[in-house]
């Protein structure tokens, strides 16, 4: 059982990213606003940042950060 909906957004992230990502290092900004999911269930979304150097940036450098656990990621993407 996770301590708080942070961490649940933290051990999520994780195992949906995967990586070898220093993660301890995830900033955590806020929360928005509780919604629905499709099925009802009530989600609220965790704004953090995952800070990385990303000046030679490219897709593929991406992917090997973070190559995304293909049961539940269709994209990774950096903004």
């Amino acid at each position: 059982v996770d301590k708080s909906l942070e961490h649940t957004a933290i051990r999520e992230t994780k195992e949906e990213l995967l990586g070898d990502y220093p993660w301890d290092e995830i900033q955590i900004i806020g929360r928005a606003t509780t919604v629905p999911s499709i099925k009802g269930i009530p989600v609220t979304p965790i704004i953090s940042v995952l800070p990385h150097d990303l000046d030679d940036f490219d897709t593929e450098y991406m992917k090997k950060i973070f190559p995304g656990c293909e049961d539940e990621v269709e994209n990774v993407f950096a903004v």
